[in-house]
């Protein structure tokens, strides 16, 4: 009765936050009827692989459960997404608008996630203020409605981010310990989930355990013990990456091919910048309407005023010339500068790429780091700030998100429909086969 009314209390505080949230959870779910457009020809190939295993226990080329399964353009789907779908078909079946709801389903869960790392930091309202942003990002909105393996890279990121929160916030030993061992889990089941991931998984791996072990809430003799089992975790993926089919994919899509070193860090650093500047972020996004909708760029306007309250209170902060031990006892300077690593590592396994740049799906794992860092910006502007600039920064944030939905209703279901093979799919569900289209996705049409 106590804890019922404990929640009872939470929502009359926070209603309105919790009605916004329950709010856009459902319009998601209802918009994903209409938009993206289509179901583009990687997620129908997704969805073949997934027909199979249940019906055969195979993959769609037979091969018995299978650890990767190969796919379209030399690519594999991941036994990380594969089974979990499989998994989730089984219950709500393998249709077009059941396949895009699994990875919607997992992008809720992340932003669920975010929510309680904040609430882990700071407080309830901050926490609600997080899971609203990452609901509402334009980064993960179309990126997380689509039936493909990247969808499920933020749940990662998110579950890693809230195991550590959990390590860094605790004063159990043993649920510190469990916490810091998910870490480690989590990040080695990213890796296996999206290749641009195996760059930044043990990059962000080895800047946690380090950061907990120069907090003292990781012990060398602990770490000693748990890197030979993530070793261990490790060895089929080495393996899947050493065969010679994964090598050449890898080396065709690396900066370095076909190319001198000089040359190849001169693209690894403009492809990183251009993933930095204001366009991408704010203006157009990702040029490819697959993985962004080409307005608001990929953060939105909505996420402008946090963002400039926390430039402004970092100028103001180091005016006053604190000291690094200032720095770092300050949670929200803290968390901001592992957010910060975390958006680095996050980018640099679609920098060091060479196709589509700059390439935002390749960077997923970037956002839920936005979304936390954002949220911070919104609780320095709504605790800081005066009356005026909070309801034109809020009111300001209502409006380019209402732009934002609106237009994904309307206008990009017409302008994308190409790049989701709208028309490619109503011809094969008519029975007029194209004869260029992969006959792994055409499977998926004839199974489902």
């Amino acid at each position: 009765m106590h804890s019922f009314s404990r929640l009872l209390t939470f929502f009359r505080k926070h209603w309105i936050l919790m009605g916004g949230i329950i709010g856009i959870i459902l319009l998601r779910f209802l918009l994903l009827v209409i938009t993206p457009p289509g179901f583009y020809l990687d997620e129908a190939a997704g969805g073949a692989h997934v027909i199979a295993l249940l019906q055969h226990g195979t993959n769609a080329h037979g091969e018995a459960w299978p650890l990767f399964s190969a796919s379209l353009g030399g690519g594999y789907t991941t036994p990380i997404y594969l089974y979990p779908l499989a998994a989730w078909a089984a219950i709500f079946g393998a249709s077009e608008y059941a396949l895009r709801a699994f990875s919607l389903f997992a992008t809720i869960l992340t932003a669920a996630l975010i929510g309680y790392a904040l609430r882990r930091w700071f407080d309830n309202k901050t926490a609600l203020i997080g899971v609203v942003v990452a609901l509402t990002l334009p980064w993960g909105w179309i990126q997380g409605s689509v039936a493909w393996d990247p969808a499920l890279v933020p749940l990662f990121i998110a579950g890693a981010l809230a195991s550590f929160s959990i390590a860094m916030k605790t004063a159990h030993s043993r649920r510190r310990i469990a916490a810091i061992t998910v870490v480690g889990i989590v990040l080695i089941l990213l890796a296996y989930l999206y290749p641009p991931c195996r760059v930044t998984a043990p990059l962000l791996l080895v800047t946690f355990y380090s950061i907990l072990f120069w907090q003292k809430k990781l012990s060398m003799t602990y770490t000693l013990l748990v890197i030979p089992f993530f070793l261990v975790l490790c060895i089929p993926l080495l393996q899947f990456m050493l065969q010679p089919e994964a090598l050449e994919r890898s080396r065709q899509l690396s900066i370095l091919y076909n190319t001198s070193v000089g040359e190849a860090i001169l693209r690894g650093i403009l492809n990183f910048s251009s993933m930095l500047s204001p366009q991408f972020l704010f203006i157009t996004g990702d040029s490819n309407l697959r993985h962004a909708t080409g307005i608001q760029g990929m953060l939105g306007l909505a996420a402008l005023p946090p963002l400039i309250a926390l430039a402004v209170a970092a100028i103001h902060f180091l005016k006053k010339r604190p000291r690094y031990a200032q720095l770092l006892r300050n949670q929200e300077i803290f968390l901001v500068l592992i957010l910060l690593l975390g958006i680095v590592f996050s980018l640099l396994g679609s920098a060091l790429t060479t196709e589509g740049q700059p390439h935002s799906l390749r960077a997923t794992a970037a956002w839920p780091f936005y979304a936390l860092f954002i949220a911070i910006g919104w609780r320095q502007l709504l605790t800081s700030s005066p009356n005026y600039i909070k309801y034109t920064s809020l009111t300001l944030a209502v409006i380019a998100t209402t732009y934002y939905i609106v237009d994904l209703a309307t206008l990009y279901p017409q302008r994308s429909a190409s790049s989701f093979d709208a028309s490619i799919r109503q011809d094969i569900e008519s029975g007029t086969v194209n004869q260029n289209y992969p006959s792994l996705s055409i499977d998926y049409y004839k199974n489902k």
